[in-house]
């Protein structure tokens, strides 16, 4: 799975141009998080890119590995309790990636994040949709084993609380949450 997800990195990196992100964040960002960092290693290329930049790695799972630039730190928490970050000290950058399945309850998400970034701030949330397309078929006429398994995951992860196809909703959860 660690594989997977470094592997998952470089091919967002390739979509991206060789990006880390997308967000027009200043040149010397001060702070900045990843949320549900994974294996630590899109914090670590921020790291070594910034390095006036401190960057704090957020994860449930604690494998992100223990040598990393001085600018660089890992955390164990979950991104849905109250933070533990002091709002005194916002962030000027927080990015996810991929961490759909992971939250039940994006808009209390959303106002977290808003509390904790910096006015003029940037967050970046870089997600699939739960939900494959097909000009030429556009109701999965030709593949309905595709169809049937989209719906049951669909249906799966909502009932467990953690939705996957939410990437059409986290516009609106950021307008909710105050963000322009």
């Amino acid at each position: 799975e660690q594989d997977r997800l470094d592997l998952e990195h470089h091919i967002f990196r390739l979509i991206l141009g060789g990006s880390l992100f997308r967000s027009p964040i200043t040149r010397s960002p001060q702070r900045v998080l990843d949320m549900g960092t994974g294996t630590g290693i899109w914090a670590i290329d921020f790291a070594d890119e910034f390095p006036s930049a401190e960057v704090t790695g957020n994860d449930l799972s604690p494998i992100q590995p223990l040598w990393v630039a001085p600018n660089c730190r890992f955390i164990v928490d979950d991104l849905e309790s109250p933070w533990l970050y002091k709002r005194s000290e916002p962030f000027d950058f927080i990015h996810g990636r991929a961490i759909a399945g992971s939250i039940k309850d994006w808009p209390q998400l959303y106002k977290q994040i808003y509390k904790h970034l910096k006015p003029g701030g940037w967050i970046e949330i870089q997600d699939y949709e739960g939900t494959l397309r097909s000009d030429e078929d556009p109701e999965l006429y030709h593949a309905p084993s595709i169809a049937q398994w989209q719906a049951l995951v669909d249906k799966a992860s909502t009932q467990l609380g953690q939705k996957l196809d939410v990437a059409g909703e986290q516009k609106q959860h950021m307008i909710d949450a105050g963000f322009v």
